[in-house]
């Protein structure tokens, strides 16, 4: 329901396209990870944190904000979040202010990814209550290891 809202607010065309890189069946222990949305319009980004962060987390990726909140909609809460504030469906820091502003999902710590100028991010994640953020190109090493601290 929350996911018509969104998608109907924004006037987008709902497409499918979460990329989660395991099948996993009932009695799979790697269900028990931890898990971690990564939304990032960059194949190349979140082919890098499936990588990256896949060996000790289940990362579930989308390439738009759309396609992140059908997989939230589906009564999924990772324990992770990692955006991108500049996403093609939506305004610039729309679904950073949605995930901030929202009962549900404000208490998940969120990581930004960001390609605009540090100082511009700073500012915005200041305002959003976002304490760990990224300027691109990015250490995946540092990122890992804010992620560990999480």
């Amino acid at each position: 329901m929350y996911w018509n809202r969104f998608c109907n607010a924004f006037s987008i065309v709902p497409v499918c396209l979460i990329e989660n890189h395991h099948s996993f069946s009932a009695f799979n222990i790697r269900e028990m990870r931890r898990s971690i949305l990564a939304i990032d319009d960059s194949k190349a980004i979140r082919f890098l944190l499936h990588t990256v962060l896949g060996k000790d987390y289940q990362v579930v990726t989308a390439p738009d904000a759309c396609s992140a909140m059908f997989w939230l909609a589906k009564k999924n809460l990772p324990h992770l979040i990692i955006a991108d504030p500049q996403l093609p469906d939506v305004q610039d820091w729309e679904l950073i202010a949605e995930f901030s502003s929202s009962a549900i999902y404000r208490d998940i710590p969120l990581i930004v990814l960001s390609s605009f100028d540090k100082d511009a991010t700073a500012a915005k994640c200041l305002k959003y209550g976002i304490a760990d953020y990224y300027t691109k190109p990015f250490n995946p090493l540092e990122l890992t290891e804010t992620v560990q601290k999480l």
